[in-house]
């Protein structure tokens, strides 16, 4: 029963990872009561893949046959692929315009589309192919390539297995060095090979957090079977420090000096995605806690919301572009970031009720029954509840695109 209890209150940090990120990305219209002033919220990305990489492995503890890895490879396109491919098809009908010299010049913008579909648009360092359409799925795409990785982490023995977070770490530094000397630009706007492409956007930096989860993975697997043995109050002592540790840092890592005496790139690195070790100790503490914050976030509605907390971050981006032509209430700022809120967590619901739910249920039916029909599967993965919320999706984004047209 623990065991469920602590993959609850891991599920439901997933929704404070996106939290944060959807607050960052809400601040020049809505304002965020100064949060995206004074914490470096982009980190939520970070935690977004720490985490990833701990309840992955925690759930895949061996990927040693061919079926296994098969099956693994599909449970994890199934989870991701899905929603990604709704998401993008509602970016381009609500926000998308068909302009072949701006937005879709001739060729490359059918490349761009195809990268985009296939995950692969963050291999490339600039903003305007990693980005392209729903920009936010730039980290699904670094998301695919970490799960590639993951039967290869796993199989390796564990004594080696710091061999593979140091290679991740060295290769990290060394875009990091890179940038510094080739004196790349910072600017989230410059649309070359800046600091943002090669080291924010970058697979190859970005899988030491998803290494680093893996790795607080094995830890607590071994803490595990010799856990400590403390008082609630002592737990809860745990829990807030390392939630102030956090805060802590999220608050003076992008206003410290010596970080900027080191260089704009390590100091660009630290500010946007340095703070893995963070997230490992906070995950770790979660997972081995018995205090009242760790039973506060298993609690059914917290987990509910960390379970479409992917959801939450594939329409996010789509809604704020969206909310400023097309709702007035925008302009009463405080109630329009509650009702932003609403209409976010109503949208990434349905979505998960009527899509991301129902898909992976349905491909993984046809994966282990391989002689089921479509129809059989279908009808054993969309439950009423399901078909009523893509229904409702399907005549509310035909609304508000005739709306948008008319406009």
């Amino acid at each position: 029963m623990q065991t469920v209890t602590r993959l609850d209150a891991l599920t439901s940090l997933r929704f404070f990872a996106a939290a944060m990120i959807v607050i960052g990305h809400a601040d020049h219209i809505f304002g965020s009561f100064g949060l995206a002033q004074h914490l470096s919220l982009s980190q939520g990305v970070s935690f977004f893949f720490v985490l990833s990489g701990f309840i992955l492995t925690y759930n895949y503890q061996t990927l040693s046959t061919k079926k296994e890895i098969s099956r693994y490879l599909l449970a994890r396109i199934a989870r991701i692929w899905p929603l990604h491919l709704a998401t993008a098809l509602i970016w381009i009908a609500l926000v998308f315009h068909f302009d072949r010299q701006t937005y879709f010049p001739g060729i490359t913008g059918v490349i761009k589309l195809l990268s985009n579909m296939t995950l692969t648009q963050s291999w490339l360092p600039y903003v305007n192919w990693a980005i392209s359409f729903n920009g936010v799925s730039w980290s699904i795409s670094n998301e695919f390539y970490f799960y590639l990785m993951l039967p290869v982490l796993v199989a390796i023995p564990k004594k080696y297995l710091p061999v593979a977070f140091m290679t991740s770490a060295l290769i990290a530094l060394g875009f990091i060095i890179t940038g510094q000397l080739l004196d790349l630009k910072a600017s989230d706007s410059y649309e070359g090979a800046g600091l943002q492409g090669i080291l924010y956007f970058n697979p190859l930096v970005r899988i030491l957090e998803f290494v680093s989860g893996v790795c607080t993975a094995v830890l607590f697997r071994r803490y595990s079977l010799n856990p400590l043995v403390m008082s609630r109050t002592s737990w809860l002592a745990v829990e807030i420090g390392v939630i102030a540790i956090a805060v802590a840092t999220l608050s003076t890592v992008g206003r410290s000096d010596f970080l900027q005496r080191l260089g704009p790139s390590f100091n660009y690195y630290m500010q946007r995605e340095g703070l893995w070790p963070i997230w490992c100790a906070l995950i770790f503490a979660f997972a081995s806690s018995r205090g009242p914050i760790q039973k506060l976030l298993s609690i059914k509605p917290l987990v509910f919301l960390g379970e479409i907390s992917f959801a939450i971050y594939l329409i996010h981006a789509t809604i704020l572009a969206v909310a400023p032509a097309h709702m007035t209430v925008v302009t009463l700022w405080k109630f329009g970031y509650i009702g932003f809120w609403m209409v976010l967590i109503v949208a990434a619901s349905m979505l998960h009720i009527g899509i991301e739910e129902p898909f992976r249920k349905m491909m993984l039916a046809a994966w282990d029954k391989r002689n089921s029909s479509i129809s059989d599967n279908f009808r054993s993965s969309y439950t009423p509840a399901a078909l009523s919320c893509a229904l409702l999706m399907m005549f509310a984004g035909v609304a508000v695109a005739l709306r948008i047209g008319v406009q």
